[in-house]
């Protein structure tokens, strides 16, 4: 569950290109690479044909979520790639640190989500990765723990009656929460992409917890739902988030922070639901075979 900012693109010299491109050809070869194509998405998976259409008919079906309830197309410049690989040993050339069983990248004219499984169970993964994409493309520059945050409490959206509910606590988070020791808010808010809160497993626990129950209090709760707009447009102004949120909701950090502690430990909470359905996608994706050399140039603009 990773987003990577930005990815440098360059050109390599003949004989390099060559020693390098026949890597992942020798390399997966011997793996049955398929490619699915629906209007805005392409999957390169091992994992089959069964799993691979129904994880990109997943993805159009997110995606005309977000449409319905007023989030804007992202304009990204043609269909975005994903890889899907069928297991963590196929998955870890590519993971982006030890932590990450997905993630997605962001670059110059190709935006990639990369997944170590795809299968019914890591579909909250998928749409924690889209979120990133949304977020990206809305050109809108979000804190660490806030962008980490949205992911996770979208990541739980699900279909509910003829609505779809969003907010669904997790018990895993909540039990980190109620049982590790918190990182103090200011530490939290100054968490960027090289930190170890981000990239060390024994650290980035708590931080993802933390930011997914914060901003579940933010968006959700009675007390800073109503203002939550407002503390976003402030946080993106070049305000301090100690300064933010006594600015916006009267209260320093230190308040904040008790709040929070005894929000994840109440008896009751709220969840957001949309006045919309989670539709099935009515696109017929395009299933065909991966030629080795196509898989190969794939995986190299993935690494470069």
């Amino acid at each position: 569950m990773r987003r990577i900012r930005s990815v440098l693109r360059f050109a390599l010299p003949p004989l390099a290109a060559c020693i390098i491109l026949s890597a992942p050809q020798a390399l997966f070869a011997a793996q049955q690479w398929i490619k699915v194509s629906s209007p805005n998405f392409e999957l390169y998976t091992t994992a089959g044909q069964g799993k691979g259409r129904d994880a990109i008919l997943h993805f159009e079906q997110v995606r005309n979520f977000f449409l319905k309830v007023g989030i804007k197309d992202p304009d990204v410049g043609g269909r975005v790639r994903i890889i899907g690989f069928q297991s963590a040993k196929e998955y870890e050339p590519y993971r982006a640190n030890k932590i990450a069983f997905a993630y997605y990248l962001g670059g110059f004219g190709r935006d990639y989500i990369v997944m170590q499984q795809i299968d019914h169970d890591t579909y909250p993964v998928a749409i924690h990765e889209y979120v990133h994409l949304l977020i990206r493309h809305s050109g809108i520059e979000l804190p660490v723990w806030l962008d980490e945050g949205l992911a996770e409490l979208y990541s739980t959206l699900e279909p509910y009656a003829k609505k779809v509910k969003v907010g669904e606590m997790s018990p895993g988070r909540l039990e980190i929460m109620n049982t590790s020791k918190l990182l103090d808010l200011d530490t939290l808010m100054k968490v960027d992409h090289s930190s170890p809160y981000y990239n060390e497993s024994n650290q980035a626990n708590i931080f993802y917890a933390q930011s997914w129950a914060l901003t579940h209090m933010l968006m959700l709760s009675d007390a800073y739902r109503p203002k939550y707009p407002d503390f976003v447009r402030a946080l993106t102004s070049g305000l301090s988030p100690a300064e933010v949120f006594q600015k916006i909701y009267g209260k320093p950090l230190g308040q904040v922070q008790k709040e929070l502690e005894g929000y994840t430990r109440a008896n009751s909470y709220k969840v957001a639901f949309f006045d919309t359905q989670l539709e099935k996608a009515s696109e017929n994706p395009n299933v065909q075979p991966a030629p080795p050399a196509e898989t190969g140039l794939v995986l190299v603009d993935l690494l470069f």
